[in-house]
């Protein structure tokens, strides 16, 4: 394939090509999470504030495969995608393009069950607050600052929004693309993080039968936000190429507010694991719906792959993952490979903007390879931004908490925050 980097669907989460440098963004960075700890179907114990619930383990390493699939969409984008050759380029991008959208609503999804999963009765807001601000910005903090000195060139007051986690709120795309820009997300679940405690007492009084009337709900607002959003101007497009308006895109995609839904999906869902079994279904069989809503992203208009199409075979997903014990997929993610994995995935998505735009343009200015030298070169970029996403968990992340985030009082979480890696 050529490299023309207006083609749509391949120009994908790249920004513009100013001073500030090209910029990535598709998925949410995987803010951790406290540990999960499931409790059989139909089982409430734990919501009611009795015994702990137990560990929910797949849940902590299948946030690595979200993250690693949003690694991929990057790399396959029109200006990282290192193969010479046309038809592997086209395969390349054809295979990833979907790979941020699903990693966006998982991380979104997951981040709502577990912080449902292991409140208890009463959350004590501040606490709550101090430590899941604690979660995020000194990884992002640390990320600004080696994103603003390897692509440098960004204006003060962007720089400055981005930091405050702040930008996506301003509908203007050098303002919710900026600075290490896959910090989009952070904007959304600090959104999510000031809600909990008050959304949370009226998700507890949902009937249990209503509630996946509630899910269906939530589908249909995120329906609701694109039909909206077509009342807003349809020019300029997106400059990534996407058949869409920057002000639609920002609406339906990056707006904080907009993305709220998949939260409460996620919230909703933990409620039909404990109370219901409805989510006890085959984990294969859930990922095979994950997998094929995958590829309806491709056949759908673009604004219903963002979030809409994918949004019931996660939250599906996430339920079959959360009720079961013996599943082999289950079983694998449940490994200390996947465990490492799944820790370090918030590291590892916050590294990935700096470490990609710099070897990629800088470094290696763009250069195509051959096959084998273009796979060496993905393993390379892999195992480098693998590297310094663990560095920001075991260096940044793991030391801010264990300085600032105990209180006095105890947090709402029946367990430790060892399972951290995924949105929570």
């Amino acid at each position: 394939m050529s490299d023309d980097q207006s083609e749509p669907g391949r120009f994908n989460s790249v920004g513009t090509t100013e001073r500030s440098g090209v910029r990535l963004s598709a998925a949410p960075a995987p803010a951790p999470a406290p540990a999960m700890r499931p409790v059989r179907g139909g089982d409430s114990t734990a919501a009611d504030g009795g015994s702990a619930p137990r560990r929910l383990d797949s849940l902590t390493g299948i946030r690595f495969l979200a993250a690693f699939f949003v690694f991929m969409f990057h790399m396959s984008l029109v200006v990282f995608d290192p193969f010479s050759s046309g038809p592997l380029r086209r395969v390349f991008g054809d295979t990833f393009a979907s790979g941020g959208w699903v990693g966006v609503s998982l991380f979104f999804v997951l981040s709502g069950f577990v912080l449902t999963w292991t409140a208890k009765p009463q959350v004590p807001t501040r606490p709550f607050w101090r430590k899941r601000l604690l979660k995020i910005f000194p990884t992002h903090a640390a990320t600004w600052v080696i994103t603003m000195v390897a692509v440098p060139g960004t204006g003060a007051l962007v720089a400055v929004t981005n930091l405050s986690l702040l930008h996506t709120w301003v509908p203007v795309h050098s303002f919710f693309m900026s600075v290490n820009s896959p910090s989009w997300s952070l904007c959304s679940e600090l959104l999510f993080y000031l809600l909990f405690p008050f959304l949370l007492p009226l998700v507890r009084k949902i009937p249990r039968g209503h509630l996946v009337t509630a899910v269906l709900a939530m589908l249909a607002v995120t329906v609701a936000v694109q039909l909206l959003a077509q009342l807003l101007p349809a020019r300029p497009l997106a400059p990534e190429g996407y058949p869409i308006s920057v002000l639609r895109y920002w609406l339906v995609y990056y707006f904080p507010l907009s993305r709220l839904p998949e939260f409460v999906v996620g919230m909703l869902v933990c409620r039909l694991v404990r109370e219901t079994r409805l989510l006890r279904v085959n984990v294969g069989l859930a990922a095979l719906l994950v997998v094929g809503g995958y590829v309806l992203d491709s056949f759908v208009p673009f604004e219903l792959s963002l979030v809409t199409v994918e949004l019931l075979p996660i939250a599906i997903l996430v339920g079959a993952l959360a009720s079961a014990d013996t599943a082999r997929l289950s079983r694998i993610l449940r490994t200390r490979l996947f465990q490492w994995l799944g820790n370090v995935s918030f590291g590892f998505y916050m590294s990935q903007a700096p470490v990609i735009i710099y070897l990629r343009l800088t470094v290696m200015k763009g250069k195509l390879y051959s096959t084998p030298e273009a796979i060496g070169v993905v393993v390379m970029l892999f195992a480098v931004t693998l590297a310094l996403g663990a560095l920001m968990h075991h260096g940044v992340e793991n030391p801010s908490m264990r300085r600032w985030a105990k209180s006095r009082k105890a947090l709402p979480s029946a367990t430790p925050a060892s399972a951290a890696g995924g949105v929570s």
